[in-house]
């Protein structure tokens, strides 16, 4: 049973065939909204609090499995 969210599932999917930057580029920007309102409750619209941000998310991906919990979890 695959856990993801539905609006992550095919940007995902699409990503991990392709590993490309621009798969990758998709699959943030869909992650958008929750990583700057996970990074707004730390800091008030800090640019290199969400480039780090954008950075972890980047970093953990590749550990991510779907059938273990959401995206938005890890």
């Amino acid at each position: 049973m695959n856990a993801i969210e539905p609006e992550y599932a095919a940007p995902y999917a699409a990503w991990q065939k392709t590993k490309s930057p621009e798969a990758l580029g998709a699959l943030l920007t869909a992650a958008m909204p929750t990583i700057t309102k996970t990074t707004s409750r730390y800091s008030q619209n800090d640019p290199l609090a969400l480039a780090r941000a954008r950075s972890i998310a980047i970093d953990s991906l590749p550990r991510y499995d779907p059938k273990q919990g959401r995206l938005n979890a890890f």
